[in-house]
């Protein structure tokens, strides 16, 4: 049987709300007032930097899971502590257009600078998702 922390990024990875919103309803996660703060060693595609569920979900295109975390208090502009991914850096990198735009819609930074001070257009141009990166204002 998979422990809390293990449930929580299953069913982030596989856009599963319902087990999400368990979840959340049971108290299993630890919400805090500054959001959703659960860190857990990532596998393989994150290395071994510690991942926040909504980046998590990012990095995968997990909408439902993305709104459904947002709901609950999850903070869209929160960075990694090593590298300093936002969830929009991710969602461009990966090229999930439905997750930039879900991001976009909520507000966040759209300039945030990572380690190597690349923005999320930066990103996406990086990683050849143009049609992605269009939909970033200043493209």
């Amino acid at each position: 049987m998979l422990g809390r922390t293990e449930q929580l990024f299953v069913s982030v990875k596989h856009d599963d709300v319902e087990t999400l919103e368990k979840l959340i309803a049971e108290g299993r996660l630890q919400l805090h007032k500054q959001g959703i703060n659960i860190e857990i060693q990532a596998e393989a595609g994150l290395g071994k930097e510690r991942v926040r569920p909504l980046l998590y979900a990012a990095y995968h295109g997990s909408v439902n899971a993305m709104q459904c975390l947002l709901r609950h208090g999850a903070l869209a502009d929160v960075s990694t502590d090593k590298n300093l991914w936002t969830p929009l850096h991710m969602a461009s990198a990966e090229g999930h257009f439905e997750a930039v735009r879900l991001l976009i819609k909520q507000g966040v930074s759209l300039d945030p600078e990572m380690w190597n001070s690349q923005t999320p257009l930066q990103v996406a141009l990086g990683a050849r998702t143009k049609l992605l990166a269009r939909t970033v204002p200043g493209a």
